[in-house]
């Protein structure tokens, strides 16, 4: 999978998660923006994402891992409530930014300047 698309996945798949987490939690809870935003500018600059934009790519990369940081706090706190959808919801969100992240590092490793879609 080309880093292209796997950004565009890891977009949709924050946008839709984050709208149903904001969903319910009756769109009172303000943090519940982050994954609908982040997925947005994910879906948008998908395109754009490969290796020759290094700058993009590197930035992309780095703002995904202080996503994947910053979930850890929901996801405590829903463990805490022991809200299971709250668990799993934040939970495919990590995991789907770990999945872009270990694409996006073998994409560096593997040396492929060609990269785009």
């Amino acid at each position: 999978m080309t880093t292209n698309k796997t950004c565009l996945l890891n977009g949709i798949i924050l946008l839709a998660l984050g709208f149903w987490g904001y969903a319910a939690n009756q769109f009172a809870l303000h943090t519940g923006i982050v994954p609908i935003g982040f997925g947005a500018y994910l879906c948008l600059f998908s395109t754009r994402h490969s290796i020759e934009n290094k700058s993009l790519f590197f930035f992309n990369g780095g703002l995904t891992l202080a996503f994947i940081f910053a979930m850890i706090r929901p996801l405590l706190r829903n463990i805490e409530q022991a809200d299971l959808e709250g668990i799993c919801r934040v939970s495919l969100e990590m995991a789907a930014c770990v999945m872009a992240v270990i694409v996006y590092i073998r994409s560096l490793n593997s040396g492929h300047q060609k990269d785009v879609a």
